[in-house]
């Protein structure tokens, strides 16, 4: 359960316009301490320069490992409606039991594939309908045997390797190439957000 004072130091932050990107953590021009979003609820992370720093009980290692691709990736015209509900949803997950973040882990991975899958070829993309069935039955709470999991790996890395191999020296210039990027990750942290309001809300209802 994320403490009070992490919340108020996170919402204290954001109010003052001291979060920022591509950067754990330093000083702005008046000499206060500015931080990105994840070292703003956990200082530790600064320290460390690592997200795996976050304490188990801030958040779960796997989500943590997320927060700086969130703050990194978006656009900017998405990044300030971001911090917000980010921070929002910081106030909420304290009601979220184990089983609620299993199940989201999973299902924020099916929802990468999905948003990624547009990029794939033909073969990548049945390999990618493979890992998106696991990854939905898995976020359901269903058992998912091992060996349907490394299947699924190996299919997707053949197809990833064919993908790469055929399409090399064929890559847009680097302004197409970012806003694709932020383009994707406005996309997959909009709906990551929304599968964790959505998480809240059916224990909070």
């Amino acid at each position: 359960m994320i403490d009070q004072d992490r919340l108020h130091r996170l919402d204290t932050m954001i109010a003052e316009g001291r979060i920022i990107r591509n950067a754990w953590s330093g000083e702005d021009d008046k000499g206060r301490e500015v931080a990105c979003l994840l070292v703003a609820l956990s200082p530790e992370v600064g320290a460390a320069e690592d997200a795996t720093a976050c304490p188990a009980d801030v958040l779960p290692e796997w989500f943590a490992r997320l927060v700086p691709g969130y703050d990194d990736g978006v656009s900017d015209k998405y990044w300030p409606k971001m911090v917000r509900r980010f921070a929002g949803l910081m106030h909420r997950v304290h009601v979220l039991t184990d089983e609620d973040w299993r199940r989201l882990d999973y299902r924020f991975r099916a929802i990468a594939v999905l948003v990624c899958r547009k990029h794939c070829d033909k073969t990548g993309g049945v390999a990618a309908d493979r890992v998106l069935g696991l990854l939905r039955s898995a976020s359901k709470g269903e058992r998912v045997p091992t060996a349907a999991w490394d299947a699924a790996r190996a299919a997707a890395r053949a197809a990833a390797w064919a993908d790469t191999a055929g399409t090399a020296g064929t890559a847009a210039g680097d302004a197409a190439w970012d806003a694709a990027w932020a383009a994707d990750w406005d996309a997959i942290t909009a709906c990551h957000l929304d599968a964790l309001e959505q998480a809240c809300e059916r224990r909070e209802g």
